[in-house]
């Protein structure tokens, strides 16, 4: 699991699934030459304070994943969560280039590590753990997450969504690209 920046971050949602993997394919996309047989893994979370997303180098017959971890703060009440999440990607694009082009001479921060970018302050940090055994690991444990976002009635969450979309930020309003849409 990708480990929140703020230490305040404990209740989290993970980002959908197909946002996940659109992010995957789009880094396959532009990156399938200089990937060989590796292939890009796409985490993230999204936590009341912060976003936080993550991008691996899986690499096969090999425990070490490179990874690179971006975390942005987030307000759910002024902030708009897709372009938040946008913007991470964009950092994340720029690191993983760097990353599978293998440039030996590049030292990546090992901690949380602020830079400015499109004048936001955006956290980044360098790893190599491996998150599918960790997550494997964390199950033969027995470990569950009770840190993810839940309902106390598990009814409200199938009836109403809008619920959640609203304590995450995203809006009805937007459209496929984050953006507001003007209709």
């Amino acid at each position: 699991m990708i480990s929140p920046r703020n230490k305040s971050s404990k209740k989290r949602t993970e980002i959908p699934t197909e946002l996940i993997e659109q992010i995957e394919d789009l880094l396959l996309a532009n990156f399938r030459a200089q990937l060989k047989r590796r292939l890009p893994v796409v985490t993230g979370h999204i936590y009341p304070e912060e976003i936080v997303l993550g991008v691996g180098l899986q690499v096969p017959k090999q425990l070490k994943q490179p990874r690179f971890d971006v975390s942005v703060d987030y307000n759910p009440k002024k902030d708009n969560a897709t372009k938040m999440i946008h913007l991470c990607v964009d950092v994340l694009a720029g690191l993983f280039e760097k990353l599978v082009l293998e440039e030996e001479d590049q030292e990546f921060p090992r901690l949380w590590e602020s830079i400015e970018f499109e004048k936001k302050t955006v956290f980044v940090q360098y790893g190599t753990a491996n998150l599918d055994l960790e997550a494997k690991a964390n199950e033969l444990l027995g470990e569950t997450s009770e840190t993810l976002v839940q309902f106390e009635d598990e009814d409200d969450a199938y009836e109403n969504p809008d619920t959640l979309k609203a304590r995450l930020g995203f809006s009805e309003d937007e459209d496929e690209d984050g953006g507001e849409n003007t209709h």
